[in-house]
């Protein structure tokens, strides 16, 4: 029982004290940036939804 205890309490001094915290690895100010993409489906008959392809003339 002490053992299981012993592990329990080294285990959580692990994860509360053995990292910094994100702001001490980057100590200047946020940059604010907007990602804008776009997805491009080729259909390679692995998609969920499936249109019909329309003959345009």
């Amino acid at each position: 029982m002490k053992t299981s205890i012993l592990i329990v309490l080294m285990t959580m001094s692990t994860f509360l004290f053995g990292q910094k915290k994100p702001s001490e690895y980057f100590p200047d100010s946020k940059t604010k940036v907007l990602v804008v993409g776009s997805f491009h489906f080729d259909y390679p008959n692995q998609d969920a939804h499936k249109t019909e392809k329309k003959k345009i003339r």
